[in-house]
């Protein structure tokens, strides 16, 4: 699963495939940061006792992905900027749900199934949603310039890996992102179990955690038709209020994951880096993705080469294994059997 989200890089890279590379290749070194997943040795911490658990990928990520653009902002004079936008509807057209609704159906169902797998994640449900629409669609190149069906496939994997992180916790105990682990410790505190004997000993608990998912999702859709004019005034502040706000935001947040000033000197770095990184038109997306999938590559990869005392044919003898090799395959190919098409067509 991890290898295969390492090759939606190449998507994400935009049109300098060779930059995504390098990024995701930074993404990976920043990942086996901290000690040895299976020895406990430490690597790459110099001596800094706070690198001994690796770095934390939360503050790098605000610091790449938020305080860089920040940064930018300020520099190119954004910030001065205003937007003034006024919506004239709530209720999409017709138009929009017809280009909409068959990528929400499709990266749905990809974000369930990538739920299921314990500890994907909702962010490699919206990487992996985002690829196969950018590839499924007739039009590739509109991605990355607010199109709506690039918006409406990482929303829908997002939205369809938390129900689908259910399934693991629910029926093995075993959460399937941080949400379930919470929903596990709330069970767990009631004097409750999770695991198959929930379903014969208290299905009526079962019931309402299904029913509340339903109802939590259709309150989400009318909370979010009914204050969408209200949350588009956001867009209206000032950048210049709107940036400090953020940025004394991003900071407390960094702080707040380990309680660490450490974590908001990082954060501080990764931002820096960042800005660079726009600067050079490198993209900053391969880094974020390498981050979260370098730690389950590795220690998923040692472990079955454990089991398997050296042997690489471990990852061929299990049909799920020989799916997402198979998977990842076609994802790399994909671009260039679209563009020998794409010639055959021209001709």
């Amino acid at each position: 699963m991890a290898l295969f989200g390492l090759t939606i890089i190449a998507s994400i890279s935009g049109k300098d495939i060779l930059k995504g590379m390098i990024a995701g290749f930074l993404g990976l070194l920043l990942s086996v940061i901290g000690l040895d997943p299976m020895t406990r040795f430490s690597r790459y911490s110099f001596g800094i006792t706070n690198l001994y658990n690796g770095v934390q990928t939360v503050a790098l990520m605000i610091g790449l992905l938020a305080i860089s653009q920040i940064l930018v902002n300020f520099k190119d004079g954004v910030a001065q900027n205003s937007v003034k936008q006024k919506i004239d509807r709530v209720i999409p057209t017709r138009e929009d749900l017809k280009k909409a609704l068959p990528v929400s159906v499709m990266c749905g169902f990809i974000g369930t199934f990538v739920g299921c797998i314990p500890a994907a994640g909702a962010d490699i449900a919206a990487w992996v949603s985002y690829d196969v629409a950018k590839k499924r669609s007739k039009h590739p190149e509109l991605f990355g310039t607010g199109c709506i069906e690039e918006i409406a496939a990482p929303e829908a994997g997002n939205n369809g890996d938390t129900s689908g992180a259910l399934v693991p916790m629910m029926t093995l105990g075993v959460p399937g992102d941080a949400t379930a682990a919470v929903l596990i410790g709330a069970l767990t505190l009631q004097g409750l179990q999770p695991g198959p004997q929930m379903f014969t000993q208290h299905m009526d608990i079962v019931n309402r955690i299904f029913a509340g998912t339903l109802i939590a999702n259709l309150m989400m859709l009318i909370f979010g038709l009914l204050l969408i004019r209200v949350f588009v005034k956001v867009i209206q502040i000032k950048p210049y209020v709107l940036s400090p706000v953020i940025f004394l935001l991003c900071i407390l947040g960094a702080y707040a994951l380990r309680n660490n000033l450490f974590d908001v000197k990082a954060m501080l770095i990764a931002a820096f880096i960042g800005y660079f990184f726009i600067r050079m038109k490198i993209p900053i997306a391969p880094i974020v993705l390498a981050l979260i999938l370098g730690p389950m590559l590795e220690s998923n990869m040692r472990r079955s080469l454990i089991l398997s005392k050296g042997s690489w044919s471990i990852f061929v003898t299990r049909p799920i294994c020989i799916l997402f090799l198979l998977l990842a395959a076609v994802s790399i190919l994909w671009p260039y059997i679209m563009r020998a098409f794409a010639k055959q067509e021209r001709s």
